[in-house]
């Protein structure tokens, strides 16, 4: 078994594990990893504040944490994950939060073949994904990425 394939069987196997590290309780801080993951975030929501109206990827949405709060701040939001198990997550994170059913969409897909047409999107957010994409996959990426985002929108 090759790395990626490690990697995949570990998001597959072990997505609430990844989901509890989005805590923001004052004791779930006191992890090195939930105090990056909360210091990302926040970084991410601090660059993307008005989305009123805009169309936006999320590639490798997991739990769903920045799915409801894009839809939050208005947009229109498409989540994917290659995991069923994290989408079930994200779905769960929706209902939490009882967010308009046509504001959003939850599927599973994989980064490197996105099933959207072309210039669709404002926005593609993928954070941390490209971390565990192969070289060759991060070329797949970014080129289906280039194909899905609309000229001037931002990934």
């Amino acid at each position: 078994m090759n790395i990626n394939e490690s990697i995949k069987k570990y998001w597959i196997k072990t997505p609430q594990l990844f989901s509890e590290q989005y805590e923001t309780s004052p004791l779930s801080l006191v992890s090195p990893v939930n105090l990056f993951l909360h210091a990302r975030r926040k970084r991410v929501l601090s660059i993307l504040r008005d989305l009123k109206g805009k169309k936006v990827l999320d590639v490798g949405c997991g739990s769903g944490v920045f799915v409801v709060e894009f839809v939050k701040r208005g947009a229109s939001v498409i989540g994917i994950d290659y995991s069923k198990k994290m989408i079930k997550l994200a779905e769960n994170e929706t209902e939490k939060y009882k967010l308009p059913k046509n504001k959003f969409k939850l599927q599973i897909a994989g980064a490197t073949n996105l099933p959207f047409k072309n210039n669709y999107f404002d926005i593609i957010l993928a954070t941390g994904l490209t971390d565990y994409l192969s070289d060759l996959e991060n070329e797949k990426f970014i080129k289906e990425a280039s194909r899905t985002i609309k000229k001037g929108g931002h990934l």
